[in-house]
């Protein structure tokens, strides 16, 4: 798939994490999608919407009025830490949507709370992905 996308121009072979990887293009870049990490693909900028219409920048509390009884805050661990995420989940495949978690003292925010999301909690990334309980990454 990935070759395909290649001679679209919308994704290059870079590094990540000083391992060869496939990253996003420039038109994907300035679209805000993501296809490097875990994820298949992830958006972080508001304008792309789920097929449900739930898009970042929305509250969790809006995502939960879209999704109801299909979203559900899970725990996933994240290197040493368990954290909170909201999932919808079909088969094997879900849409992940996570928020920032707490700050650190240097001002960088820890990748998911610690804590369990609150409906004014702000969606920052949404990620379609295999369904995963670590997501943790590093390596190769």
């Amino acid at each position: 798939m990935f070759p395909n996308l290649e001679r679209l121009g919308y994704v290059r072979k870079g590094n990540v994490d000083e391992c060869t990887a496939w990253v996003e293009g420039p038109e994907l870049v300035k679209r805000g999608i993501s296809v490097t990490g875990l994820a298949d693909v992830a958006v972080d900028q508001p304008g792309i919407k789920t097929d449900k219409g739930a898009e970042v920048g929305m509250t969790i509390g809006q995502v939960k009025a879209i999704y109801g009884s299909a979203f559900q805050q899970v725990l996933k661990q994240n290197h040493a830490e368990k954290q909170y995420f909201g999932s919808v989940k079909v088969g094997n495949r879900e849409l992940q949507f996570r928020v920032l978690g707490e700050p650190y003292s240097d001002g960088a925010h820890r990748y998911a709370p610690l804590t369990p999301l609150k409906d004014s909690d702000i969606v920052h990334v949404i990620a379609a992905q295999t369904y995963l309980t670590d997501v943790s990454f590093g390596g190769c």
